[in-house]
């Protein structure tokens, strides 16, 4: 099968119009996903509907073998289309479905749906483990889950006996990474939880299912924390292929105590730049780059840093490449002709790389089965145009346009009819009001004809010529450049071929432009105070009744209702803030708008908050070892002081000043610094609240230290750097200048070779060498020798008391000679990991050049031909340390003799072979892959090569989020697909909560609920993607999540939106008919209000004569219902009532309808007994029925109409839609929750109206259906949940 039909669909021919008569190609509009999951006990179907003239037979395969939908009973056809039910799917039912839709023009094909059965595995039983780690240290959890399809979700916890499951808190000491795991950067004692277990919670969303597993206890071992330094425990690969557009996500995870702090940094050739517009996340560990460009490409940097790691801290950096998915430059389009024209399709698409094209004709590839060759009028012109030439009717056919690359593709589903046709407007333009100097307005006007008709423009009765003020776009529409008054006028729209010529006509009104007079001036206020911005405006004299002043906040509309300490003045436009606090510093938007247009304006809100600074600094004691500093507090402005901060500087470098490490309790005024001599200090303090830091107070008195010793350390960090074979790199950690302890400093460097004995080199090393990186550097011609090496430093007074520590350095080396052998695949798992192994290489040859510390697999997709995009898997080899490679000769620098044998202990004998797992591996691609030996500073030659492919992964979350439209209980949403989709994804999960105010004044999260059903798309589609959450509650803000859905139906990660639904109104008259009349029996099938449509709809009814109606339940997913029991031969009045609550209900026209069949008269009663039982019988039921309605009424007046609080059940429709029939797309569901019965009569009295649908049975069939009404399913009603108050569940539907 070609491969384009794995990846799109048709859906072009969704729009796709004819004219009467007019044959067309088939085309399958509506077909199911990729990979679907099934549970044995419910019904399964697989999606399949067609359109062509003739109408396409429909066919279904099973594994490439044709499916014989007779031959088992659980297979059937839905009525009307080709949708395949499986009821009571069993194991055997797995495999790979395609539908086929064929008439004499050609054939149309689904994509293949791989069913699969839903299962959940369970955790092996086994008893909890026990970790020790040491207070401080830093800690890595992680978890193995059971089998799981779909593909489960794994969430962190605790579970302490008799207690629920605890969800982990994420903060900057504990995280966790892509993959899953979680990351302490140094356990605390709280983190053994009180003895409760520490667990991965797996989740099967399909199956509703859920196991848990890999307990372990962590009793952290020791009493006292000390300070660590940072280290690097995990981070994201560090070669980074972003798509353009999309957003960059780099994320380091550092251990250390304190917590490290992480800041990003750009880097161009060593120089910092300024990073793009982005977004830091999890306490500042990942980075966010949204819409990422070209010129985004290039170096980022995560540094972690502590008190431990001050200065440059501990880097890691990130190469960011910046690629594309195809897009196209000219795509192709339907296309009508008449007989003899000559029809051109252009497919040509840019991305990087660059973009392969294919051309298939009826889904066959015009290249495999020359079908070119086999016509002379249908000619390829290079490889971006196929052209047909003189066409015929019988020409008319479906031609597909494939353009990919590694990143994803573009497909074009465009067709070729041939018919005769004068001019039609497919869409004309419509009467608009627009503001004046905006940016261009533009006239639609469509039209269809063969030949293509000509099209012009007119502006009161003159032809419009283009120039730089009209622009006539090739598909007809007009657009006006920057409009003024004087564009105002009759626009008309002419077309012609040479059957007709016809026009259509449209009135543009041009208003004067919004314009604020009055901007809002920017403030700086102090804590508590209020704060108050002036903004008027005018517009165009005729929209002075609606123009209106709104506000924002940091670029969000205020909730007005949910600030309290915020008012906005309607009489002088003006917005006072009050009883301001830190929050409250922001930019405030002034927005003044008509409806047509608007003019803002921005100022600056600065609350001021930090305390003063301390005062009255005054050193008490001045003296060897430490000095004492007092001081009094400042003001505090509002906010409690939290503690102080000590800094000092020496003469030395007065510019510089040091932070005593620990910061001094809010209770204390005085503090002891550590002295060393020879040294004149300066002291300030800092005073520290939560709105930050104060001024620097005024520097102390002098205090001066002159006596001078000897230094009392020697330089640390003492090591050699490998600069080249038989070179001698010695460098070691400067000694600060306050650490020398007199004048005169020097050091002195000794050192001497190990494997011959050599004497002892020393050098004195004076002033000149005290730079920031110490450095001394010879020549000693031998590749990779130990050297002993000690550094001392001294000053006037002598040599430093401590006596200073050899330590083993070595010349430089060079790149191994040898390379492992046999290197080999020998084991997957998971979409990202895989096992190698390959024969060690000899670490006593001499092929080494330098220590054996391990090996590096190298890793990259196979189709990345010029190698751009290597990943690294180091594997550094236990007891290669650099302590390891110096043990054999330390006995010497103790005075023994070397032995023979110590060269065998220097380069002693590793394993013979290594297996090892790498678990950063692309996913769902082919790998290629080899392995080089490392010693310390070079990599030796490439094994043999293994080609291997990997497994899909987890999605990303989707990018560029937004609503676009609210009403009172619906909203509208758009998003694109992730940056890193790693799977193929079919479709996306939608969930919903309210956002609540506490008791306490603060923003909370209400319960988190499902948007049923959820959404399905194309799999792997790279278009944005809209769809509606309805049946909210009015006037509420919600919380939308949105996460990408795999094949596997394996959530991935979210993104999340916020906005409040608007206040509700009376709907819109809904229209009606009544069909399908029985003698018992008749359907109603409503259509709502396009305006206002309505949250819900009943029937109302009553046979006339009788005073008493009866009602249906509200229905808020279905536009149609059955009614049944009603007396034969009657006639019934019957209305429909659109329902937005008690206080919101409006009234249809009233019908009559009559009953087939003859009405029964009952005859005189013959029993006057039974006749007075039955009379008795009435009257307690009416009796019944009035104290019921008393109950009721007085319940109402007491709490009011629950439904005024929360709708009665989820409303599915788009009422943003502008189409009429946005309230009638079809739901899939497995039964109904009407009160009433749903059936399909076997008569209609009414079959030939249009816009109206009939109704089938319980399987939800529609026999002779009008397109113009569909038929909408109700929803299981065991999907609904229990929702709070003012939070009803969504059912709603994807668009």
């Amino acid at each position: 099968m070609a491969a384009w039909l794995s990846v799109a669909g048709f859906s072009f021919f969704a729009g796709i119009f004819f004219t009467n008569g007019a044959k067309s190609p088939p085309a399958i509009v509506e077909q199911d996903v990729h990979e679907k999951p099934y549970r044995t006990k419910d019904s399964v179907e697989i999606k399949c509907k067609a359109t062509g003239d003739p109408l396409p037979q429909i066919s279904w395969y099973k594994d490439d073998e044709f499916l014989k939908i007779g031959n088992d009973l659980r297979l059937v056809l839905v009525t009307g289309e080709g949708t395949l039910v499986i009821s009571k799917p069993e194991e055997k039912d797995q495999g790979f479905y395609q539908c086929n839709a064929t008439n004499v023009f050609g054939t149309s094909l689904s994509v293949k749906t791989h069913l699969r059965m839903a299962v959940l595995g369970k955790f092996p039983r086994k008893t909890p483990g026990t970790l020790h780690p040491s207070l401080g240290s830093s800690l890595v959890l992680g978890c193995t889950p059971p089998n799981s399809y779909p593909k489960a979700n794994i969430y962190w916890g605790t579970i302490k006996n008799g207690e629920p499951f605890s969800p982990i808190q994420y903060d900057a000491r504990v995280t966790i990474n892509y993959d899953g795991k979680l990351f302490i950067s140094h356990v605390l004692a709280e983190d053994d939880m009180g003895g409760a277990r520490y667990v991965c919670f797996v989740q099967n969303i399909y199956l509703k299912n859920a196991v848990q597993g890999d307990d372990v206890i962590i009793d952290p071992s020791g009493n006292q924390i000390s300070a660590k330094a940072v280290e690097l425990m995990w981070s994201k690969s560090t070669n980074v292929i972003v798509l353009r557009g999309e957003t960059a996500k780099l994320k380091c995870i550092f251990s250390g105590k304190p917590t490290p702090t992480v800041k990003w940094e750009r880097k161009d050739k060593g120089e910092n730049i300024k990073l793009p517009k982005h977004q830091l996340t999890s306490a500042n560990m990942e980075i966010k780059i949204p819409n990422m460009q070209f010129e985004y490409a290039g170096t980022y940097e995560c540094i972690g840093r502590n008190v431990e790691t001050p200065n440059d801290g501990v880097r890691n950096s990130f190469q960011v490449s910046v690629q594309s998915k195809p897009y196209w430059i000219d795509e192709p389009k339907d296309q009508i002709a008449a007989p003899n024209e000559t029809v051109r399709y252009l497919c040509r698409a840019g991305g990087i790389p660059a973009p392969t094209i294919q051309w298939f004709i009826n889904g066959i590839s015009i290249i495999a089965t020359n079908q070119l060759s086999n016509n002379p009028r249908r000619i390829q012109n290079g490889v971006h145009e196929l052209r047909f030439e003189n066409v015929l009717t019988s020409d008319a056919t479906v031609i597909q346009c494939n353009a990919s690359n590694i990143h994803g593709y573009l497909f074009a589903d465009v067709f070729l009819n041939v018919i005769i046709e004068p001019p039609s407007f497919l869409l004309e333009p419509k009467d608009a009001k627009i503001a004046a100097r905006t940016n261009s307005f533009t006239f639609t006007c469509r039209v269809r004809g063969a030949p293509k008709p000509l099209i012009w423009w007119e502006k009161d009765d003159t032809t419009i010529s283009g120039g730089s003020k009209y622009m006539i776009h090739p598909n007809g529409d007009l657009e006006i450049m920057r409009p003024q008054s004087t564009d105002a006028g009759t626009y008309k729209c002419f077309a012609r071929n040479k059957f007709a010529t016809k026009k259509t006509s449209a009135t543009l009104v041009v208003r004067e432009p919004t314009r604020i007079l009055l901007k809002p001036k920017s403030l700086a206020v102090g804590k508590g105070g209020q704060a108050k911005f002036i903004c008027t405006a005018t517009t165009d004299p005729d929209e002075l009744d609606n123009l209106k002043v709104n506000w924002k906040k940091d670029g969000d509309w205020i909730n007005y209702s949910g600030a309290q300490r915020v008012y906005n003045n309607l009489r002088d436009k003006s917005l006072h803030v009050s009883n301001l606090i830190g929050l409250d510093t922001g930019s405030y938007t002034c927005v003044a708008s008509n409806g047509l247009d608007e003019d803002s304006a921005t100022a600056g809100l600065t609350v001021i908050g930090k305390p003063e600074s301390p005062k009255d600094i005054v050193v008490t004691q001045c003296s060897l070892p430490t000095a004492k500093v007092q001081w009094s507090s400042g003001a505090d402005n509002n906010v409690p002081i939290i503690s102080y901060i000590v800094e000092y500087n020496v003469s030395f470098a007065p510019d510089v000043w040091h932070r005593v490490p620990e910061e001094i309790e809010k209770s204390d005024t005085q503090a002891s610094i550590q002295l060393s001599p020879w040294a004149n200090y300066t002291f300030r303090v800092f005073a520290k609240n939560y709105a930050g830091l104060s001024k620097p107070s005024v520097p102390s008195n002098l205090c001066s230290i002159s006596s001078q010793v000897a230094p009392s350390l020697n330089p640390v960090d003492v090591h050699t750097e490998d600069r080249g074979p038989g070179k001698l790199y010695i460098k070691w950690a400067p000694l600060p200048e306050r650490e020398h302890n007199g004048r005169n400093f020097f050091y002195v460097l000794k050192y001497r070779r190990l494997d011959d004995n050599s004497a002892e080199v020393t050098h004195k090393l004076e002033r000149f060498w005290h730079h920031l990186h110490p450095l001394f550097e010879a020549e000693l011609g031998s590749v990779y020798k130990p050297i002993a090496i000690s550094v001392q430093s001294g000053n006037s007074a002598g040599f430093s008391t401590v006596v200073p520590q050899y330590i083993i350095g070595y010349t430089g080396g060079a790149a191994p000679a040898a390379a492992p052998g046999e290197f080999k695949l020998v084991g997957s798992s998971g979409y990202s990991t895989a096992t190698f192994s390959w024969l060690a290489v000899d670490p006593t040859s001499d092929l080494m050049n330098g220590w054996l510390i391990g090996y590096v697999i190298e890793y990259w997709a196979k189709d990345d031909t010029e190698k751009t995009n290597i990943r690294y898997h180091r594997y550094i080899l236990p007891g290669r340390s650099a302590v390891d490679e110096a043990k054999p000769y330390l006995d010497q620098l103790k005075g023994r003799k070397k032995r023979e044998s110590d060269d065998q202990r220097v380069k002693r004998q590793t394993t013979a072979s290594y297996t090892v797992t790498v678990s950063d591996l692309p996913s769902n691609i082919r790998v290629l892959a080899h392995v080089r030996v490392l010693n310390k500073n070079y990599a030796g030659p490439a094994s043999n090569q293994v080609e291997f492919q990997t497994q899909q992964g987890v999605p990303g979350p989707v990018t560029s989020l937004n609503i676009l439209s609210i009403g009172p209980n619906y909203m509208k949403l758009q998003w694109k697909p992730p940056v890193y989709s790693n799977a193929i994804i079919e479709g996306y999960n939608l969930y919903f909560a309210a956002v609540v105010v506490s008791s306490d004044g603060k923003y909370e999260l209400g319960k988190k609920q499902p948007r049923i059903p959820q959404i399905s798309v194309q799999q792997g589609s790279s278009s944005e993607v809209n769809a509606s959450l309805s049946g909210l509650a009015y006037g509420t803000r919600y919380r939308i999540f949105v996460h990408p859905r795999t094949v596997q139906d394996q959530e991935g990660a979210d993104n999340f939106i916020e906005r409040d639904t608007k206040s509700p109104k009376a709907p819109g008259r809904p229209d009606f008919r009544v069909t399908d009349i029985t003698s018992h029996s008749f359907n109603v099938t409503w259509k709502p209000s396009s305006s206002a449509p309505g949250a819900g709809f009943f029937v109302k009814y009553k046979r006339e004569g009788t005073n008493y109606w009866d009602h249906t339940s509200v229905q808020t997913n279905l536009n149609w219902i059955n009614i049944t029991n009603l007396e034969p031969g009657s006639m019934y009045e019957v209305s429909v009532v659109a329902y937005n609550g008690e206080q919101y209900q409006t009234v249809g026209l009233t019908q009559s309808v009559e009953i087939l069949g003859t009405r029964i008269v009952p005859s005189e009663a013959a029993d006057s007994v039974w006749f007075y039982a039955l009379l008795s019988a009435l009257i307690l039921v009416v009796a019944g029925l009035i104290a019921i309605r008393v109950i009721r009424k007085r319940r109402l007046d007491r709490y009011g109409d629950p439904l005024d609080r929360e709708p009665l059940s989820p409303f599915t429709a788009d009422i943003s839609k502008d189409t009429e029939d946005a309230f009638y797309r079809s739901r899939d569901v497995s039964r109904s929750d009407l009160t009433l019965t749903n059936r399909t009569p076997t008569n209609s009295s009414d079959t030939s109206d249009e816009g109206f649908s009939d109704h089938a049975d319980g399987n939800h069939g529609n026999k002779n259906k009008d397109p113009n009404w569909r038929e909408d399913i109700d929803i299981d009603s065991h999907h609904v949940q229990d929702v709070p108050k003012q939070i009803p569940s969504s059912y709603s539907t994807f668009v």
